[in-house]
């Protein structure tokens, strides 16, 4: 049996009795199955629970840890979350490219972009669509590059689509009646390198981090 030398044992406690009693000081007392109102803090006894709490991880409760962590559930954004994102991200891309391209034509510093609200629409539907698209692309073990040809088509199609319908409202945002391989203006092959690039950075960076975000119920 393991017996301890009272002389540090006694000073120990002493130490610890300086302090004034803590709200931990009943956890403590139960731990070695003794009432704390016979207890004081520069009691021998106290400094062994003391020791105890220390050699046993700090008197952290586990079982109680684990039952709130349990309790704690993590769900999925929303199709309407995850819409607003993929919106912004669309514009954000879309102000960035215009600038970009235009300043290539003008040199103009002020690398004003430009956009429509019907983008939000648009890149928020696209890019909410390309999640089923890509996820299936996946399944099937379609190599990157036929990835990406899939996206560029897909995108091309809804863009036309959207543009068609607009133009008949006399609300289409775009025009590409001045580049030499447009199609009635609404789609070109000018941009078919950037649609590609816009499809990669959809597919491992927007969706891919989209989806694993979680949030606490």
């Amino acid at each position: 049996m393991l017996q301890l030398n009272p002389g540090p044992m006694r000073t120990a406690s002493a130490v610890i009795g300086l302090f004034q009693p803590l709200p931990w000081v009943e956890k403590l007392c139960d731990s070695v199955k003794f009432p704390q109102k016979h207890v004081r803090m520069n009691d021998p006894r106290f400094f062994c629970a003391f020791l105890s709490v220390l050699l046993t991880d700090g008197g952290v409760d586990k079982d109680a840890e684990a039952e709130a962590d349990e309790q704690i559930t993590l769900s999925p954004l929303s199709p309407l979350a995850r819409l607003y994102i993929y919106a912004l991200h669309g514009c954000l891309c879309e102000v960035a490219f215009t600038s970009a391209w235009d300043w290539c034509y003008t040199h103009d510093y002020k690398l004003t972009g430009h956009t429509s609200l019907w983008a939000l629409l648009i890149y928020s539907s696209a890019i909410f669509f390309m999640e089923g698209l890509s996820a299936r692309l996946q399944q099937q073990h379609c190599p990157l590059p036929v990835r990406l040809t899939m996206y560029m088509l897909f995108i091309y199609l809804w863009e036309f689509s959207w543009g068609f319908l607009l133009r008949l409202c006399g609300a289409c945002p775009w025009d590409y009646s001045e580049f030499r391989f447009n199609f009635i203006g609404l789609v070109t092959l000018e941009y078919a390198v950037s649609w590609l690039l816009a499809a990669f950075i959809a597919e491992k960076h927007v969706i891919r981090y989209t989806l694993k975000i979680r949030l606490k119920k």
